[in-house]
């Protein structure tokens, strides 16, 4: 059986420039405006997608259940 979790986030935002973090290759610097959460993300998850725009942003990921718990 292949199990997989997807999970897709949107918001009404201004959105953002995804090219600076999306494919994330390299792990970001820290910064004031933002941290390394979606490249974490990306080095989780088996899918990543982000769309962003003036309209807001949408992320969505999927990653397959690798064991069990208990």
């Amino acid at each position: 059986m292949d199990r997989r979790l997807t999970c897709e986030v949107s918001d009404q935002g201004r959105g953002f420039n995804t090219a600076r973090y999306v494919p994330p290759t390299e792990r970001p610097p820290l910064s004031d405006t933002g941290g390394m959460g979606l490249w974490v993300v990306g080095q989780m998850a088996d899918y990543l997608l982000v769309d962003s725009g003036p309209a807001g942003t949408t992320i969505r990921i999927a990653a397959r259940a690798r064991g069990s718990l208990g």
